[in-house]
């Protein structure tokens, strides 16, 4: 742990190509929530973060470290927001319910868990390291996706595509950019394939933040 980092990456995701169809299921129609592009191709909704910092700020810590994420809500055809980050770990992810009941599929790095989200109820389960992906168990809501990290340094891209993650000591960088993959339908029902993982070395030093565009494809 070190005090007084200076070294800054900022940026810029954009989305190359058609903007993610609406799609529609037997909940109903819905806009893919996999990544929002807005305005001059800006891609929203993505997760940027540094693994394996060797020397590097600390997560806050009073009686015991913030975390971040671990929340997600049913809201009509969706599980919201698509993509968070939990950290630090050990955490616990509660998943509340709306007017509406479902039967929902966790798959995390251990296995596949089947869960009953009752009207207006909240399921709590335990955060595993890597990937967890809840989902309606047929395929009828947008999908919600959690990463499980214990690192300090992340970002998700703003409605412009922007990004900022500071507090850096001067080197070389691996950063992740990494978003859900666009579901496709079958017979109704959404399914899915691997996420989408960019990775972008860069070097940052300690007087002036390092620039980091990215594009992004389907």
């Amino acid at each position: 742990p070190a005090a007084g980092l200076t070294g800054t990456i900022e940026g810029t995701v954009t989305w190359r190509g058609a903007p993610p169809a609406p799609l529609t299921t037997a909940c109903g129609a819905f806009a893919n929530p996999s990544v929002r592009v807005g305005a001059h191709k800006a891609a929203g909704g993505v997760l940027v973060y540094i693994e394996h910092v060797e020397v590097g700020r600390t997560i806050p810590s009073y009686a015991q470290p913030a975390s971040v994420g671990g929340t997600i809500a049913k809201r009509g055809c969706v599980l919201a927001p698509a993509v968070q980050i939990v950290t630090p770990l050990p955490a616990g992810l509660a998943i509340h319910g709306d007017a509406t009941a479902v039967k929902l599929r966790v798959t995390r790095p251990s296995g596949v868990t089947p869960f009953e989200l009752q009207e207006a109820g909240r399921i709590l389960i335990q955060a595993q390291p890597g990937v967890t992906r809840i989902e309606a168990d047929d395929g009828s809501l947008g999908g919600a996706w959690v990463v499980a990290s214990d690192t300090p340094y992340y970002a998700i891209t703003d409605d412009t595509g922007r990004f900022r993650i500071d507090e850096l000591a001067a080197g070389t960088y691996d950063v992740t950019f990494w978003r859900p993959p666009l579901p496709g339908t079958s017979n109704g029902k959404l399914v899915y394939g691997a996420p989408v993982v960019t990775h972008r070395s860069i070097k940052v030093d300690a007087t002036r933040p390092a620039r980091l565009d990215v594009t992004l494809e389907r």
